[in-house]
């Protein structure tokens, strides 16, 4: 997903600690973002999936699952929100983003493992390229960024370079 850097609503959560009503602030765009950049910076997430890398400890666990329970939707059972088993950590984020965006690009990969009564499934997310909604969120990205002024700087810096590389050139020619 595009996203630039969002910031916590720090502010308006230490406001929201002395008054009646926090819910508005907890249920921010932006603080769900920034709890999905957080927890993929844990996980150490692989490059266009969901996989991780890196599994949370227990400590870490149960704080991630106190914010996602602050942050998002869930009627379910709140055992079955394990953020120590890799294989519930995938769905779990795709259930996020799906939460924000509407759907995720993300597309499911189901395989199986085990056999006989010990046979799982076990779902993998991989994200699709091609999917309408990165397409539109990737366009809008480099909208927001203005993609133009930052080719035309790239340019500019790289005629500087030859520039100097010329000027350097004429220097040794010359033996100064």
């Amino acid at each position: 997903m595009y996203f630039q850097s969002s910031k916590l609503d720090t502010k308006l959560i230490e406001e929201a600690k002395n008054k009646d009503f926090t819910i508005n602030v907890y249920h921010n765009n932006n603080n769900k973002i920034l709890f999905i950049k957080n927890l993929l910076k844990k996980l150490k997430i692989e490059d266009r999936s969901l996989n991780p890398c890196h599994i949370l400890t227990k400590e870490e666990a149960e704080e991630v699952k106190k914010d996602y329970l602050k942050l998002f939707r869930f009627q379910g059972k709140k055992d079955n929100l394990d953020f120590t088993n890799k294989n519930k950590i995938p769905s779990i984020i795709k259930k996020c983003i799906d939460s924000i965006i509407g759907k995720s690009p993300y597309k499911s990969i189901k395989s199986m493992q085990g056999k006989g009564k010990e046979r799982t499934t076990i779902t993998t997310y991989e994200l699709d390229l091609t999917h309408d909604i990165h397409t539109y969120h990737k366009e809008l990205y480099l909208y927001r960024i203005d993609r133009e002024k930052t080719i035309t700087k790239a340019i500019k810096d790289f005629n500087k370079k030859i520039d100097m590389k010329k000027l350097i050139s004429i220097f040794k020619r010359k033996g100064i």
